[in-house]
Formats: structure tokens, C-alpha cells, sequence
């Protein structure tokens, strides 16, 4: 039985976001050798607070979140290109 979802679209700007992306970057197997998880890593690391959107599915019945999708928008000089 196939049952119909109210779908809600969501989108929220850099201010006030609470959506935290933690990356610490390492981008080859040199850089790998020398990393411990914990340890500083300034150089490639990424820690913010971006925008995002995503989409929010609703049983219309009763109105319990079925599923939340979430993606960042970063910015352009963030060293990693996604989040989900």
C-alpha cells in the first residue's frame, strides 16, 4: 500500500544557523600519514556554521517527520566542496 507524504521544503541562511560541519580535510595519503584524530589541522580543516536546505517529509495523517534531508551550502573558500 502506497501512502502520500506532505512535503515541506527548507532553506535557512548563514545567520543563525545551527547546522555544524566539522571536516578535518585530509586530502591525500601524505597528509593522512601524519594525522591523528584530535590533533590540530589548521591548514585543510573546515569548521562552520554554513547555510543550508533541504526537505522535510510529513505524514499528513498525524504530522510525524517520515524523513529530513539536509545539505550545506559552503562557501566557495571552504577547502571541502559538500556536506550532507
Amino acid at each position: 500500500m502506497s501512502r502520500k507524504n506532505a512535503l515541506r521544503a527548507l532553506r535557512k541562511a548563514h545567520e543563525g544557523s545551527h547546522f555544524a560541519v566539522n571536516c578535518c580535510c585530509v586530502r591525500s595519503t601524505e597528509d593522512a600519514a601524519g594525522y591523528t584524530p584530535g590533533a590540530e589541522q589548521d591548514s585543510n580543516a573546515y569548521h562552520g556554521t554554513p547555510a543550508y536546505h533541504g526537505l522535510l517529509y510529513l505524514d499528513p495523517a498525524n504530522g510525524a517527520i517520515l524523513r529530513i534531508t539536509v545539505q550545506s551550502d559552503l562557501p566557495a573558500s571552504a577547502p571541502i566542496s559538500r556536506s550532507v
